[in-house]
């Protein structure tokens, strides 16, 4: 059985056992199929999953699709009058029942032809079955490209009381100043469907303004997620937004909410909508949302997005040639001028560019203490005019200009973009805290370990999901951390590494050593040095002898946290002298069995 198949038998289970316990409270002879009937439905969902579509996200879908527990219940209780969006998914699952046929017929019947009306193609499916090739194929391009920025499903399974904490700070930060947890607050809200974030998203999604549009996609697409059909009247005129990002989501975002699909259509969506709902109203006047005649064309639109979808069905074919060639240049700061925020680097860049760039195009890195910028151009004119300007500047020196491959895009946007507002120089340039173990590391290791945590920071703090669960949710997060870290989706693995050494997860480290002595080295050997720094911060002796032998890796970052980590474990210092810390360990190993204890560090 794989780890998916287990990860799905366990939510399964427990859902099961909710609905059993939910049916006891009621005295009825058809409890027994009822439950037989879930069963089999929650089979049969798994079994439509393609291998790729095996994700705990998926089956979490699923389980909230079935909806609570205690709806089986009502089905059969006498004196509940079953009511709400949940009708037509628990009766179509009951057809044939015969404890239940009598009302089940009546709703049915019902609820299949209003549906039939409004959705336009017989009874409504499930979403995502409801969307046409473009969206799906949409969606999935999004959920692989801009993974690092979506939805953070680990807390929607927190408590209560702790996603109200979360929801509080979370809503704070979307009133601004701006800040770099910006883009990850619309997702976190999103994960919890907070009801309260409506109307934050709403104006983020709506602002009439032409702006770097990414915020503006994401509420879009939290929207969708949060489930509040009131604002299907706005969300609509998104239909033919200048931004492709946006039109697709509220494409997307339409379909999750009402369940019919009018694909790009904005006018036959708000007939729709008045004629079913009418509540609010949808307004036909067209809003202007750029002052570019040509963006806001809609044959322009049409032909855009049927081009990027061809492109989309050629990759998925396993065609790699693209569509259209994009270019990365990559600049830095001339002495002596010396930005030490990303705003100062994008003025100095905007200063001499003919029309400026927006921070969509644009990235930022720390080298050798300096920033470095990178600009993205899909046009071979725009990087020439980049690089001639570049060439003049007094303030500005290219490092280089090169076709983009599709791998090193999903790299520079998974960084992020800049914080423009925020100095840089407490994240980038501080020195960092000195605790023992860096007292015992020489010079050159500190320095090199510096620089590397200075772009790597982001990935390694605690998670706040994990600060603000219940011990219980905190054991489930890093059950889930866990699976992840043993998966092949590189993001999600990566990140699950991180966070299992984040918290000293001792109960993962066996799954961190075998990450670590994987022969076979995978996107630059990143979850190999991962899984060894995470090993250090948990501080378990079971990890010594793999970190001896990785002292002389190939991989320089290996390399450098197989040293850092055994003195974190040991609390002493060899280098990278490994016949040094061979006889370190014969002589303390049979300490550790002795003492019972696996943290080794020597007084």
């Amino acid at each position: 059985m794989t780890s998916e198949s287990k990860t799905w038998d366990t939510l399964k289970t427990e859902y099961l056992r909710h609905v059993e316990k939910a049916l006891s409270s009621v005295k009825h002879p058809r409890r027994k199929d009822i439950l037989e009937d879930v069963t089999s439905h929650l089979d049969q969902r798994f079994a439509e999953l393609e291998p790729r579509q095996q994700t705990w996200e998926n089956f979490q879908a699923i389980i909230t699709e079935m909806g609570p527990a205690s709806d089986y219940a009502e089905l059969l209780d006498p004196n509940a009058a079953p009511t709400g969006r949940n009708v037509s998914r628990k009766y179509l699952l009951w057809v044939g029942l015969a404890a239940v046929v009598v009302i089940a017929a009546a709703i049915l019947l019902t609820t299949a032809k209003i549906e039939k009306r409004t959705a336009g193609e017989g009874l409504r499916k499930t979403f995502p079955e409801t969307l046409n090739e473009a969206q799906k194929l949409y969606m999935n391009w999004t959920e692989t490209y801009f993974t690092s920025f979506l939805d953070r499903n680990e807390y929607a399974n927190l408590s209560d009381s702790a996603k109200k904490k979360l929801e509080e700070k979370w809503l704070k930060v979307l009133q601004g100043p701006w800040s770099q947890k910006y883009y990850h607050v619309i997702n976190c809200l999103a994960a919890i469907k907070s009801k309260k974030a409506v109307n934050p998203l709403l104006k983020i999604a709506t602002e009439h303004r032409e702006k770097d549009n990414r915020d503006r996609w994401m509420a879009t697409r939290a929207l969708g997620i949060v489930g509040d059909e009131s604002i299907v009247p706005e969300l609509i005129h998104l239909v033919y937004h200048y931004n492709q990002n946006t039109r697709f989501w509220a494409q997307i975002s339409l379909v999750r909410l009402v369940g019919a699909n009018f694909a790009s259509d904005w006018q036959a969506w708000g007939q729709w909508w008045n004629k079913e709902k009418d509540s609010p109203p949808f307004s036909s006047q067209k809003i202007t949302w750029t002052s570019r005649a040509d963006w806001s064309n809609q044959k322009f639109q049409e032909e855009k997005d049927k081009a990027f979808i061809e492109h989309l069905k050629q990759e998925k074919n396993g065609i790699q040639k693209p569509s259209v060639e994009t270019y990365i240049v990559n600049f830095k700061p001339v002495s002596p001028f010396e930005p030490r925020t990303a705003r100062e680097l994008l003025n100095a860049f905007n200063e001499n560019h003919p029309r400026g760039v927006r921070t969509h195009h644009y990235r930022t890195q720390v080298r050798d203490n300096a920033l470095v910028g990178y600009i993205c151009v899909d046009t071979k004119a725009g990087k020439e005019v980049i690089v001639n300007m570049l060439n003049e500047s007094r303030k500005l020196a290219l490092i280089s200009a090169k076709p983009a491959a599709q791998r090193e895009l999903e790299k520079l946007y998974a960084m992020g973009q800049p914080s423009l507002r925020e100095a840089h120089a407490e994240r980038y340039f501080a020195d960092l805290p000195i605790s023992r173990y860096y007292e015992l590391l020489d010079g050159e290791t500190v320095a090199e370990l510096s620089n590397h945590e200075r772009w790597t920071d982001g990935w390694f703090k605690v998670e706040e999901a994990y600060e603000a669960a219940a011990q219980g949710e905190k054991k489930a997060m890093i059950e889930q951390w866990m699976i992840e870290a043993k998966s092949n989706n590189f993001d999600k693995k990566t990140r699950a590494i991180a966070a299992l050494g984040n918290v000293a997860a001792k109960e993962a480290v066996e799954i961190l050593i075998e990450i670590a002595k994987e022969p076979k080295p995978v996107q630059g050997n990143r979850s190999k040095w991962m899984a060894v720094r995470a090993l250090g911060k948990i501080g378990d002796a079971a990890a010594v002898p793999v970190l001896i032998d990785l002292l002389d890796h190939y991989n320089k970052d290996t390399r450098l946290y197989a040293r850092v980590g055994l003195c974190e474990i040991a609390g002493v210092y060899f280098g990278d002298d490994k016949q040094q810390w061979r006889t370190w360990w014969q002589e303390n190993q049979q300490k550790q069995e002795q003492i019972g204890e696996k943290n080794l560090v020597t007084n």
